[in-house]
């Protein structure tokens, strides 16, 4: 069953937020339309438009003129939701926003997502990933004993507002179905980001007390072992793993010792027991490192490159890497619906389109003649 395959949704924007929402919703069954604008597609980052793309189909529109509008318009009529990734107001300008829609569709589900939302003193203000962590209090909560936070190497922000627009689509679209009212729904990238970090403001939240690193655990953390590599131990107050990985790394010193012998110490003499423990597995390569703990019960484990990664075992045995193929393609690889259902199917049909690959097929539905369908090809409408 595909959950959503009566719902049609339009993504107007080009940029990473609202296709990975467009694209979540398309893996559960919706019929996702990129609403494109003439020109050359945006390519920032290189191949990222395929991987978040299929399934979709593309038009071609020039919202900038009446008859693009006019076809918009005609098309949000028989749509479910809108997705739109402007700064606020270009919508309302462009007579796409969400209150020109619903004179034509009282019931629309119309998702607008920016870097600061619809209203605030920064509402227009222009950002990316980096201005949203900095803002969030990301890079105040450090993630390694002695280390400065780092910007991360995915875009967290753009993955994190995706996600919640897509959890609020689908809220949205429940109640519909029992009020038969459509909804706004305003996602603010920051207040996206915000909403994880604030899991680290629970001193300040709670008791008004400061924000501390005290969520650092020096056994909970990334080594480098003596070829270069990298390996995670991931013990955070399991006294029984912290024996057995002293008694495997034949270290039972450290479990004996007073500073380290319990989770209280350990927490107290944190940074003291992170260079211990950073010279122990600088002794051993990461090869033999796992060979030692083959067969124990301890969550340690190798740091993969994606490559590794994305041919681990373990990732390939869940089937999350799925090939989808066209008619005319070979067909490419994408990380599936990271979910598995009993009886919901979220298998992709089709690649990433080719700009404008479906408006001839969108414009016929909506009834248009073949002589005026030619015709708006020809002139890029």
């Amino acid at each position: 069953m595909k959950v959503l395959e009566q719902i049609t949704v339009l993504d107007l924007s080009l940029y990473l937020p609202s296709q990975y929402c467009s694209f979540l919703l398309a893996q559960l069954g919706g019929e996702v339309i990129l609403v494109e604008r003439p020109g050359k597609r945006p390519d920032a980052i290189p191949r990222l438009f395929e991987l978040v793309n299929c399934g979709k189909k593309s038009i071609k529109l020039d919202l900038k003129s009446d008859r693009g509008r006019e076809i918009f318009h005609r098309l949000a009529q028989s749509s479910d939701v809108i997705i739109e990734g402007f700064r606020p107001g270009i919508a309302s300008r462009l007579k796409i926003g969400y209150e020109d829609i619903k004179k034509i569709k009282p019931n629309i589900i119309y998702c607008s997502i920016s870097g600061f939302g619809q209203d605030g003193p920064y509402r227009d203000k222009p950002g990316h990933d980096v201005n949203y962590l900095g803002l969030s209090g990301y890079f105040s909560i450090p993630g390694q004993i002695g280390t400065l936070p780092s910007r991360p190497g995915i875009p967290v922000v753009d993955l994190c507002a995706g996600m919640f627009a897509a959890i609020s689509i689908l809220t949205a679209l429940i109640a519909r179905e029992r009020t038969g009212d459509g909804q706004f729904i305003d996602i603010a990238m920051l207040d996206a980001i915000t909403a994880w970090t604030s899991v680290r403001g629970g001193a300040y939240l709670i008791k008004k007390e400061p924000i501390t690193d005290e969520h650092l655990i020096a056994t909970n953390d990334v080594f480098v072992t003596k070829d270069g590599k990298l390996i995670a131990l991931g013990i955070v107050n399991e006294q029984y793993f912290w024996q057995n990985f002293c008694q495997t790394a034949g270290c039972e010193s450290l479990f004996e010792n007073s500073h380290f012998s319990t989770q209280e110490s350990r927490l107290r003499n944190r940074e003291e027991l992170c260079k211990t423990l950073r010279s122990i597995f600088s002794e051993k390569t990461r090869e033999e490192w796992l060979q030692l703990f083959r067969n124990t019960d301890m969550p340690l484990s190798p740091v993969l490159t994606l490559e590794e990664a994305l041919s681990d075992p373990q990732i390939t045995q869940r089937g999350l890497l799925k090939k989808v193929v066209g008619p005319q393609s070979e067909g490419i690889k994408v990380a599936g619906f990271p979910a598995k259902f009993s009886g919901i199917s979220t298998d992709l049909k089709s690649p990433p389109p080719r700009p404008g690959q479906h408006t001839r097929e969108i414009l016929k539905r909506l009834g248009y003649p073949e002589e005026m369908i030619s015709h708006l090809e020809e002139s890029k409408s």
